[in-house]
This record gives C-alpha cells, structure tokens and sequence, in this order.
C-alpha cells in the first residue's frame, strides 16, 4: 500500500504473528521533527488550561493517521485527554453520540465523507469545534456551517492549539459559574 507520505506498507502474515513494515523517506521525517520542534518550542511545557485542576477533554476527527498523531502529541502536552481520533464518519457520529468531551476539532473531509453531520450535532449540542481542511473554508462550507471557525491546512500545531485554547476559553465563559468551576 502507498502511504500519503510517499513511503509504503507491507503486511506480512507469519506463523510467529502478523508483522507490518512501514517505510518512509527519511527526508519527511526528518523535516517533519525539526520544522515541529521549533514551532512548538518544545523544550519549555505547555501553559495548562483555564481552570487548571480539571482536564479537558477534545474530540478529534481526522483521517490522516500522522497529523492525528501530532495533534494527540499536543494536546498530551496542554494536558488534554483526546477522545477518538474517529477517521470516519460513522465513527464520529457514534463517538459525538457516546462520549463526552469540552471541544472539538474536525477535519472537513474524511476519506470522502463530509463532516458536517458531526458539526451540526455538535452544534446542536451547544459543543463548541474547529474544522480543519486543505479547501478554501469560505467556499468549502455548507451555508449552515459558514461562520465555524476554520484551520488551514498546512497548519503548524501553534495554529492549532491556539484555536483550541480560544474554543476552550470561549466554552469556559460561556458555562454558569457552578458548572465553570467544577
């Protein structure tokens, strides 16, 4: 199988068990851990959230197995939990209907399914989220769905946690003050 790294997979079935061989070019990887390294910064932790005894809690949808990795990797580090990664659709909706999270980030095409009927249950639910995405937010939006906020893709995971913290902070003032605080 070709990858969307440009590298390949190989699973083999053996008798001792199942082993799969992944192969990537090195020049990708090695890019990849240097160009993160200096946008995060990260020989210095992650501010905590707002109201930080609590964790919070995102939803992630994305296809992509290695910029989900990255934003788990991030929200690790912010002290967040993740929920999901969900990379299909049925699997957003069962996740969006089954658990419980403060925010969400969802890319915009999952292997050719569109996200909105998460957003719009989301949306419904009063749970603030971000959609992610290569297309041109403006146009690439159902006019329902137009005023979400949107990151770019390529995105640095700066952008990301940023938008992520001003969902939280948003949701956060957003909350009576009993429930902010507990």
């Amino acid at each position: 199988m070709v990858l969307e790294t440009g590298g390949q997979s190989v699973i083999h079935f053996l008798p001792e068990g199942v082993v799969c061989e992944i192969n990537l070019p090195a020049a990708s990887i090695q890019k990849f851990a240097e160009e993160e390294a200096v946008e995060m910064n990260l020989s210095t932790p992650a501010p905590k959230p707002a109201g930080a005894g609590q964790i919070r809690k995102v939803f992630v949808v994305e296809d992509s197995t290695l910029i989900a990795m990255m934003i788990e990797d991030m929200c690790e580090a912010a002290g967040w939990q993740i929920v999901g990664p969900a990379t299909r659709l049925s699997d957003a909706l069962e996740l969006a209907d089954s658990e419980t999270f403060d925010i969400a980030l969802l890319d915009v095409n999952l292997a050719g399914e569109m996200s909105w009927d998460v957003a719009r249950k989301l949306n419904n639910s009063g749970i603030p989220f971000a959609f992610s995405t290569g297309y041109d937010g403006d146009s690439a939006l159902p006019d329902d769905l137009k005023k979400s906020p949107v990151i770019s893709k390529p995105f640095t995971l700066a952008d990301v946690e940023t938008k992520l913290r001003q969902l939280m902070s948003d949701w956060m003032d957003a909350q009576p003050l009993e429930q902010a605080g507990e």
